[in-house]
């Protein structure tokens, strides 16, 4: 409380500056005012502690309940396909180029090169 606070422009120093002025930075309260605001704000973060504890329990638990089951393995030993069983499809091949496509309408044609492209002479 010994020390003055300058507030220059929009910020606070401790050291006074040109146009600064000093500002008034005592408790106003009582010491049992103070004491019951502590007291306040210690009670007000055990609940927050408790509350975060028990919404972390809360989500654990929702994890758990909605945890898909573990998929079975097929043993090394089994063939990996059974005779006349279909193939498995190919994966498609990407093309070079990206084009974005709105579901549900029709693809768009793919691009063509430009007919004359490689004979632009003045």
């Amino acid at each position: 409380m010994g020390q003055n606070v300058y507030k220059c422009g929009n910020s606070y120093s401790q050291t006074p500056c040109s146009d600064g002025r000093t500002v008034d930075v005592s408790d106003p309260r009582s010491p049992a005012q103070k004491a019951q605001a502590d007291a306040a704000t210690r009670r007000d973060a055990r609940m927050a502690d408790a509350l975060e504890k028990s919404r972390l329990r809360d989500e654990a638990r929702q994890r758990a309940a909605h945890k898909p089951a573990p998929r079975a393995t097929v043993p090394a030993s089994a063939p990996a396909q059974k005779p006349g069983a279909a193939k498995p499809k190919a994966k498609k091949k990407e093309p070079a180029y990206f084009t974005a496509a709105v579901p549900g309408e029709k693809k768009p044609a793919s691009p063509q090169p430009l007919k004359g492209a490689g004979s632009a002479t003045r």
